[in-house]
């Protein structure tokens, strides 16, 4: 995964449409996020990489709680200052709970939904996604890992800088 995203990020910037750089403010089932989104249009596709720390558990729980993704979205609808189109993101995000090895919780999220934005050298944006959250923990009373599903949904508010 570091070296795909190592390649990503050091491919040659001509290839490509346009850069992005977001931060973002985000909810979800398991915590709200704050983060770092980096984007590259091809065409109508963009595909997007993105860093986020959980803001109550980092900041007031004081348990460092990141979470990265990655994903792609398509411009179904392209005007002049506004695109709008489905998105596609797997996001990964791990939770150390207790100093001991079982103390840790991985989340892995695969979501779908509608992204939108506004504007053209500043933008403002939107993303609403829906999908599957997967919880996999320790299980401490009889020592074995377990794997819990259920719905996932993000709905996320970005400010944009297009380069």
């Amino acid at each position: 995964m570091k070296k795909l995203l190592l390649i990503f990020l050091l491919c040659d910037l001509t290839v490509s449409g346009q850069n992005t750089l977001a931060t973002s403010l985000s909810y979800s089932r398991t915590d709200f996020f704050h983060g770092v989104e980096y984007g590259r249009a091809f065409g109508s596709w963009n595909v997007l990489a993105g860093f986020e720390y959980g803001i109550v558990r980092s900041v007031f729980q004081s348990r460092f709680f990141p979470k990265v993704k990655a994903g792609i979205f398509y411009s179904v609808l392209q005007k002049e200052k506004f695109r709008l189109g489905p998105v596609v993101q797997y996001s990964y995000a791990y939770l150390r709970y207790s100093k001991v090895p079982e103390g840790e919780t991985h989340y892995h999220e695969l979501n779908a939904g509608l992204r939108w934005r506004y504007g053209k050298k500043w933008q403002i944006g939107q993303t609403l996604l829906v999908g599957g959250l997967w919880e996999q923990g320790m299980n401490h009373m009889y020592k074995k890992t377990r794997i819990s599903g259920t719905w996932g949904y993000v709905i996320q508010m970005e400010c944009i800088y297009a380069f």
